[in-house]
């Protein structure tokens, strides 16, 4: 769900993702930027209750969050940047989430 959320917002406000993280890119003097922090906040507690309710290991966090963020805004980027083609929105996500749950070696 997490996933889906986060790609679906880059989708539906392409600029307000970019701007996210325009931070050292961007030079604009008396405009307020959004606090690229607090979606990552809110990811860290996410991932919290995920550790407290056993669904990450104790000692993975700091493995298993890069990862998890790093797959999910590239998803993001593969859209927003129309590299994904017309693949359905909800289906390449879904494919990344289960690809990095599952792993990618070949079964």
């Amino acid at each position: 769900m997490f996933a889906q959320t986060w790609v679906g917002f880059a989708v539906q406000y392409p600029v307000l993702h970019e701007l996210m993280f325009a931070r050292g890119r961007v030079t604009t003097p008396n405009v307020s930027r959004p606090d690229s922090g607090v979606p990552f906040a809110v990811c860290s507690a996410m991932f919290e209750r995920a550790r407290l309710d056993g669904e990450i290991a104790v000692g993975d966090h700091e493995r298993v969050v890069p990862a998890v963020l790093a797959a999910v805004l590239g998803g993001a980027i593969l859209v927003t940047s129309g590299m994904s083609g017309d693949r359905p929105v909800g289906a390449l996500v879904s494919r990344v989430v289960h690809t990095l749950l599952e792993g990618i070696r070949p079964r």
